[in-house]
């Protein structure tokens, strides 16, 4: 997989697209079908699989031990973790509110770049997470007025999954920089799939695949071929030449994506309202993204 010649930031609307799309696909299975660590079981192992296939027929390198250490600390934040903690948490809530837990994930995201990797705060940082956050929420307070659930622990289990992916996000930043994506990628999910195993083994054995609908065989492909296989691996590539604060941020894009699809379908109206929400942001994402002096905008 060569993605060196595409910009980054568009690589990063793809997977957001995806991960827009994941938090309505992922209901169809769950729980009718799957339960929420079995699909993590299946995505993990698949995973597991593939990356190691693509190691085989890649260029080797030598990983230190301290380096080593790091990988397995990752894959327990960022496969293990966030898997499990979304998951469960999206069978306990509603897509909307996922949505609106996991706009919190930028600015943790920020502020542990910020300690972490010593990454500078700039005021168009600032500025365009401020912006975006305001826009992700009002859009999705404005969905929740009318779709309200009791799903408090649900919520909680999206938050504590937003910081395990921030500190994820921050902690392979280093090993990225350092190690080929394919070296990196099949240990973190070997390492994550090994940590997921006692918690998803007993849901995998429940699966019943003959009871499929084709349309649960199609939710399933989809989480795993593009959720993990395509998400992950190219969250990580792109990790290479952004910050982890500018790739934190594209989550403010998925509530917008999520409000399109939903009118594509015919389960949503566009609103001025919603419009100007889009905008809000849309402008975020830019200030953020958008590459510019330093000297004279560090807080």
């Amino acid at each position: 997989m060569n993605f060196k010649n595409i910009n980054p930031h568009f690589l990063l609307v793809a997977t957001t697209l995806v991960a827009g799309l994941n938090y309505s696909i992922s209901k169809i299975l769950m729980p009718q079908f799957i339960g929420p660590s079995g699909i993590i079981f299946v995505r993990c192992m698949a995973a597991a699989v593939f990356f190691s296939c693509l190691y085989i027929f890649s260029p080797k390198e030598k990983i230190l031990k301290t380096d080593l250490y790091k990988i397995i600390m990752a894959s327990a934040l960022g496969i293990a973790a966030n898997q499990l903690l979304f998951m469960e948490g999206l069978n306990k809530t509603t897509p909307i509110n996922a949505s609106l837990m996991m706009t919190s994930s930028p600015i943790i995201v920020f502020i542990v770049a910020a300690i972490y990797l010593k990454e500078k705060i700039t005021w168009a940082k600032v500025a365009g997470i401020s912006l975006a956050a305001s826009g992700a929420i009002a859009l999705l307070l404005h969905s929740l007025a009318i779709a309200a659930h009791n799903i408090l622990v649900g919520d909680i289990f999206i938050i504590l999954n937003a910081c395990c992916w921030a500190l994820f996000l921050v902690r392979v930043k280093p090993l990225v920089t350092k190690y080929r994506t394919t070296t990196i990628m099949p240990l973190l999910f070997i390492f994550g799939f090994a940590f997921i195993f006692p918690f998803g083994y007993s849901d995998f054995q429940k699966i019943v695949f003959n009871q499929f609908t084709l349309q649960a065989w199609w939710a399933l492909g989809f989480v795993i071929v593009f959720s993990t296989l395509f998400a992950y691996y190219l969250n990580i590539h792109v990790l290479k030449f952004i910050n982890p604060s500018i790739a934190g941020v594209y989550i403010y894009m998925q509530p917008v994506l999520a409000t399109f699809f939903s009118i594509v379908l015919g389960k949503d109206m566009l609103t001025v309202e919603k419009i100007i929400f889009s905008l809000l942001i849309f402008s975020g994402v830019y200030l953020v993204s958008k590459k510019r002096p330093t000297h004279n905008n560090d807080l």
